[in-house]
């Protein structure tokens, strides 16, 4: 037992040592990663294990982006695993050429202005029967974008009710179901106010 212990600490401390990529910047792509960003997107529309390996390769391909870049504890700090999806599906669509590990990372690199840099709390909400998990900075940044539109809200982290109902006229004003839930399209529009999403 202690051999072993040992034996993954060394290993451990070499994987921790080595670089990320070459100088240039290249990285060898294991995998399913290796598929073309047309097969991934037929493979999606069928909905194959294929399409259900290549999401869970993304999930580890982000898993490893959470774990291996400074500054960021994680690299999706809103968006929904269906958003994601679909992003990676209208990216091999424009590009269905690319190797799907390059589509991935294009779209991370993306990502990155959004994500959580430090360790955070998690806030659960409910509207009616629907739920989600917001990081506490997610709330603050949706409370800052809401008082930036005119809000009487406060920036406390919280879901609390002006916040519910500021999201609420938000969504009315963007012609989204008023719901006051907040969903990944209404944090797209709300986070992105020139770019439509449908």
């Amino acid at each position: 037992m202690k051999v072993a212990i040992a034996l993954s600490a060394a290993v451990l401390s070499l994987l921790s040592a080595a670089a990320a990529e070459t100088a240039s910047g290249r990285y060898a792509v294991k995998g399913i990663g290796l598929m073309s960003c047309e097969d991934f997107t037929s493979e999606l529309a069928r909905q194959t294990p294929q399409a259900k390996e290549a999401l869970a390769w993304l999930a580890g391909y982000l898993t490893a982006v959470n774990a291996s870049e400074d500054e960021t504890f994680d690299i999706v700090s809103w968006q929904s695993e269906g958003m994601i999806a679909q992003a990676l599906d209208a990216r091999c669509k424009a590009k269905a050429d690319e190797p799907l590990a390059g589509a991935i990372e294009a779209m991370v690199s993306t990502m990155r202005p959004d994500r959580v840099v430090d360790e955070d709390s998690l806030v659960e909400i409910r509207v009616g029967q629907r739920q989600r998990l917001l990081y506490t900075s997610v709330l603050r940044r949706m409370q800052n974008r809401l008082r930036e539109r005119g809000a009487a809200v406060d920036v406390t982290g919280e879901y609390d009710e002006p916040t519910r109902q500021a999201l609420r006229v938000f969504q009315r004003q963007s012609k989204l179901a008023d719901t006051g839930y907040p969903d990944s399209i209404t944090l797209f529009r709300l986070f992105n106010p020139t770019t439509d999403i449908r």
